[in-house]
């Protein structure tokens, strides 16, 4: 089931928003969603990355909020996220890559500002189809990652796993075969590694690595080295 969670001091925005959710939003999209609303940060943030949810909206108007923010990010990264905020705390605050916010909800709220949000995300999360997801098959069902989210793919252990955010899993499958069917935005830099390139941070050739947002550091082997240069010269 979708999810959409939401962190604020005023819990009458967490009715609010749940409210515009269950009754206006979701019967367009015919599916039911689980709709949160928490006004602790610490319960939040132990939540959140439980939940994976589509949506989260977050209150960054609260004292460490934002640092708080900048720091677990990754941790749902997956999630399309929505500021709320107000005019005591500077945009230049929270506009920023890492965090990356989707939209934003300035105080005070009202319905038509959170139905108009929301249906937004709604229709570019829509947008994206099967060419732009990558789905792993799973005992308990199909876990589905969007292409822009995956860091890399590594062989190790007789399987491959994707790392995508903070998150980890694996499946079975060579790089061989995966390179046949990924975008080609993913380029083979290492026997072992397949990179998503709108990852790419520094590419060290001296050194044989290539980081990844997140501080991932990928060899680069003398095999597919050629391949990087060429990506950098485009």
């Amino acid at each position: 089931m979708p999810s959409l969670l939401t962190y604020s001091r005023e819990k009458s925005e967490l009715s609010q928003i749940r409210s515009v959710m269950r009754d206006d939003i979701a019967w367009r999209f015919e599916e039911e969603w689980d709709c949160r609303g928490l006004d602790d940060l610490d319960e939040f943030l132990k939540t959140v990355t439980k939940l994976r949810s589509e949506i989260v909206c977050y209150d960054v108007t609260n004292k460490g909020a934002i640092s708080k923010l900048s720091e677990t990010r990754q941790d749902f990264d997956n999630s399309q996220l929505v500021i709320i905020s107000d005019n005591t705390v500077s945009p230049m605050e929270y506009m920023k890559p890492s965090i990356h916010p989707a939209s934003l909800f300035m105080r005070p709220l009202d319905e038509r500002m959170i139905r108009r949000g929301i249906l937004e995300i709604l229709e570019t999360i829509d947008k994206d189809d099967g060419s732009g997801k990558f789905i792993i098959k799973t005992r308990s069902g199909n876990e589905v990652l969007r292409y822009r989210d995956i860091s890399c793919f590594e062989a190790r252990e007789r399987r491959i796993f994707v790392r995508c955010g903070r998150r980890e899993l694996h499946f079975y499958d060579t790089l061989d075969n995966l390179a046949k069917r990924l975008p080609d935005t993913f380029l083979r830099c290492h026997k072992s590694f397949i990179i998503n390139t709108a990852k790419i941070e520094c590419v060290n050739l001296p050194k044989n690595t290539v980081v990844l947002t997140g501080e991932l550091d990928i060899p680069v082997s003398r095999t597919y080295k050629p391949a990087i240069k060429e990506f950098m010269a485009k």
